[in-house]
């Protein structure tokens, strides 16, 4: 008794009672133990069976709603993102040729305020032209 005890197998207990009850009255191998077991049955376990039944296959749906609707996201979301790259893409291509002219002009303007600066250098001082 202590070996069984230690593999943790009992012929005794709830299922080794309905292994020995069905190797007494005959019952068939594992598959068809199954139906056998379904056909005596009492009611309270049928309908305790039933609702199981049903809530599994209610969270089957669901967990079924959950994937598709991960699947969408998931679509939805690299559509949202491949937008946003096509469309940042397309706006620095569109406006390059503007942002080029902005930069000419920007040096330019500041190669001209250069030249007047230097052109302020080389007069002379105004306080000393006041001075004077």
């Amino acid at each position: 008794m202590d070996s069984c005890r230690k593999n943790k197998f009992t012929f005794f207990g709830p299922a080794g009672a309905n292994a020995l009850a069905g190797f007494v009255l005959g019952a068939p191998p594992f598959p068809l133990n199954i139906a056998w077991y379904t056909l005596v049955m009492d009611s309270e376990d049928r309908k305790l069976l039933q609702k199981i039944q049903k809530t599994v296959e209610e969270n089957n749906s669901m967990l079924h709603k959950m994937r598709s609707s991960m699947k969408w996201s998931k679509f939805f979301r690299s559509l949202y993102w491949l937008l946003i790259i096509g469309t940042s893409v397309g706006a620095f291509y569109y406006l390059q040729p503007y942002v080029e002219q902005m930069q000419e002009a920007y040096v330019l303007l500041r190669s001209g305020v250069g030249g007047i600066q230097e052109i302020g250098n080389k007069l002379p001082d105004l306080n000393q032209f006041i001075q004077q």
